[in-house]
C-alpha cells in the first residue's frame, strides 16, 4: 500500500463516514491477479526518521481503523 493511495482512501472514507446515504464500502483491486498486500516495501525502505516512519504508521492505522 503506498502512502498516496493511503491518503486517498482516507479522504473518500472521510466523505463517506459523514454520509447518511453509504452504508457499506466495497474497495477492489485493478490489478488483475492480486490485491494489497501489504505495505510498499521500497517506500518503507526510503524512510529518513522516526517521525517519518510514525506518521507512515499512524496514516495506515487510522484507515485500517476506519475500515473496521
Amino acid at each position: 500500500l503506498r502512502a498516496e493511495l493511503a491518503d486517498e482512501l482516507e479522504r473518500v472514507l472521510e466523505v463517506l463516514a459523514d454520509s447518511s446515504a453509504a452504508s457499506a464500502l466495497i474497495v477492489i483491486s485493478a490489478k488483475p491477479d492480486n490485491f494489497i498486500a501489504g505495505a510498499d516495501l521500497e517506500m518503507l525502505q526510503a524512510v529518513q526518521s522516526i517521525a517519518e516512519g510514525r506518521e507512515l504508521s499512524e496514516l495506515s492505522q487510522r484507515m485500517q481503523r476506519r475500515l473496521a
